[in-house]
């Protein structure tokens, strides 16, 4: 294993760094879209029960076969690998957005009215921020979950650690799987440590013991 690491280590860093775009691109998106829309399904609560079926629908399918349906349309690469990981990762990130908006103390909200705060600073200021340990927890599940599953994507030649494993089974160069493993494995140890002492921060910073 030494001597795979010594001979590969550009490649590995190289497959790394795809990963980490790979990862980093989808939650970003998926972040920007979830977060709004979770905040309209925590206000209109029917509308909510009729979609949220759907985004779990999606979060169901499995995920080879997720990106081997959209090659017809968006052929190879990392366009059909983006598509499909936000389609996985909006689910999570929707529903933990909704639990944080619900759970907002009324008597907050009706403090920041009396305070003559407007509507859009009330949503930013008050009710954002006291969901927000809530959304980064969906943030979090969701880059996990997303370091996983991009390791499939590089079936349809997105890149990433997946590479290696794939290279690795179809060459029965079993070092190459574990050292791939391992990797992602630390990646995704490392991400979900900074992501939850982030959200520890969070509610410490609305706590007020931060």
């Amino acid at each position: 294993m030494i001597k795979y690491l010594g001979q590969n280590w550009q490649m590995i860093i190289q497959l790394t760094g795809q990963h980490v775009l790979i990862t980093a691109i989808t939650i970003l998106i998926a972040t920007a879209l979830a977060v709004p829309i979770g905040y309209f399904l925590a206000v209109h609560k029917k509308i909510s029960k009729i979609l949220m079926p759907f985004f779990s629908l999606i979060y169901t399918i499995p995920s080879l076969a997720f990106f081997v349906m959209l090659i017809p349309i968006f052929g190879l690469g990392l366009l059909p690998a983006i598509v499909a990981l936000v389609a996985y990762t909006l689910f999570v990130i929707i529903r933990n957005t909704i639990v944080g908006y619900q759970q907002v103390d009324p008597n907050v909200i009706e403090a920041a009215k009396s305070l003559g705060y407007n509507k859009w600073a009330i949503i930013v200021k008050f009710k954002t921020l006291y969901a927000l340990p809530t959304i980064l927890a969906g943030i979090r599940i969701a880059t996990i979950s997303t370091i996983g599953i991009a390791t499939i994507a590089s079936y349809i030649n997105a890149g990433g650690l997946g590479t290696m494993l794939f290279n690795g089974l179809n060459q029965n160069n079993y070092t190459e799987v574990v050292v791939g493993s391992i990797v992602i494995s630390l990646f995704a140890i490392l991400v979900n440590f900074g992501l939850e002492k982030l959200q520890t921060l969070s509610l410490a910073y609305i706590n007020g013991t931060l």
